[in-house]
């Protein structure tokens, strides 16, 4: 026996597939508009947000040099440079910015397994005293003394530092005191 379609049942075939196909074209419209203004959607392949200062971390991330490397990502810092971040497995969770900065200060080769990566710190000697935070305004204390390798370390040693606090959503600003002396005014010779 053929199979007969009733005319009054088209139209609301059509209609469920035109609502499906305009439900489509307004979700991959709506994924166009998000990523054309420099936003990803969230999702597995999402990068993870920034993490804050104080959040208990196990892995921290340490920056250190890739000198005179024009292929590498990371940020530009002096003589052909750039800061490139490495990560690194703490003893014990600690607050993120101090596990990081007691992980960049314990580094003591010259260079980093299996990164290759240079790091400036390594024959300086120098202890966390203490972080003062107020609103995005990070201070961090040290002591101890300062070994450089030439001009290049200065910038180098400075970026390795101030890279690895501002890895933090909520540190926009930092600044970084050597036995009480503001770090970049004794890297500049005027300390």
């Amino acid at each position: 026996m053929p199979c007969i379609l009733s005319r009054r049942r088209r139209p609301v075939g059509l209609a469920v597939f035109a609502v499906l196909v305009l439900g489509l074209v307004a979700i991959l419209l709506g994924l166009l508009a998000t990523t054309a203004c420099g936003r990803t959607p969230a999702g597995p392949g999402a990068p993870a947000a920034a993490p804050r200062a104080g959040e208990p971390a196990g892995r921290v991330r340490v920056f250190l040099i890739s000198p005179g490397d024009p292929g590498r990502g990371g940020k530009k810092i002096g003589c052909g440079d750039k800061a490139v971040p490495v990560e690194i497995a703490l003893p014990h969770p600690e607050p993120g910015l101090e596990g990081a900065l007691h992980a960049l200060l314990a580094l003591k080769t010259q260079y980093h397994e299996p990164s290759g990566l240079y790091n400036a710190l390594y024959a300086s000697s120098l202890e966390l005293v203490r972080i003062e935070r107020q609103g995005p305004a990070t201070r961090v204390y040290l002591k101890g003394y300062l070994e450089l390798g030439g001009p290049c370390d200065n910038p180098r040693l400075l970026a390795e530092l101030q890279e690895t606090a501002r890895q933090f959503a909520d540190v926009q600003r930092v600044q970084f005191y050597l036995d009480e002396r503001p770090l970049a005014q004794i890297l500049a010779g005027s300390g």
